[in-house]
């Protein structure tokens, strides 16, 4: 009988104990306005040697510097990225034949100053040699945005298990679990094209999304 009793009294402190759980979720997010810009993009010529492929990509580089100089972008902005060279071929009755050699030069362009973003995007890639593959638009405020995404998502999530634990007349515990998610930054990326064809090129915010998923003791 003493044996029993125990075992009644363990059983009950266990679910004293346990008394269950409330699982919720939280969002957030946050806006920031980018303050850095990047292009990548390349010089690409083609012509029947590779002599003349590369003498057509070196001036296309000088025609870029030129310009450069006179929208006075900083020349350090700038970075080489690498060359290729190489032949180029056609089919012919399904025969692979030579056809010319191809030089293309690739460059990446930093801006930390966007007050020069749109005359970058509107007059610097004016060239039939230039091809530019994207520009990103980003900010150094992104990680505090992380961060503040993140403690709102949290406050979200406590206001939401409050509210149960009001509804089924129990007290709210401590934190058993918790995950967080933090999305990739929304920023703009696309060809530059596009950018150079509008009057004024948009700067978009960017935007920082943040989901928790937290699960709470129940009557502690």
């Amino acid at each position: 009988m003493r044996y029993l009793l125990i075992l009644l009294l363990a059983c009950a402190v266990a679910r004293a104990s346990d008394g269950g759980q409330i699982n919720v979720s939280g969002s957030a997010r946050e806006v920031v306005q980018p303050n850095r810009a990047t292009w990548r993009f390349t010089i690409y010529s083609t012509a029947p040697s590779v002599e003349a492929a590369a003498a057509n990509a070196r001036a296309a580089q000088d025609r870029l510097m030129g310009r450069m100089a006179q929208l006075q972008v900083p020349a350090d902005t700038l970075v080489s990225e690498g060359m290729r060279q190489g032949a180029l071929w056609r089919y012919d009755q399904g025969h692979r034949l030579p056809d010319g050699f191809f030089t293309e030069l690739s460059y990446k362009l930093k801006l930390t100053d966007l007050k020069e973003y749109p005359v970058v995007s509107e007059k610097l890639f004016l060239d039939s040699l230039i091809e530019v593959q994207n520009v990103e638009l980003t900010s150094t405020k992104k990680a505090s945005a992380e961060r503040d995404a993140i403690r709102s998502a949290l406050v979200d999530a406590r206001e939401k298990a409050e509210t149960i634990a009001q509804e089924i007349h129990a007290k709210l515990g401590s934190v058993k679990d918790v995950s967080c998610q933090s999305d990739e930054p929304v920023v703009v990326r696309g060809m530059m094209m596009a950018a150079a064809r509008a009057s004024q090129p948009a700067l978009e915010p960017i935007v920082v999304n943040a989901r928790v998923s937290v699960t709470y003791r129940i009557g502690e």
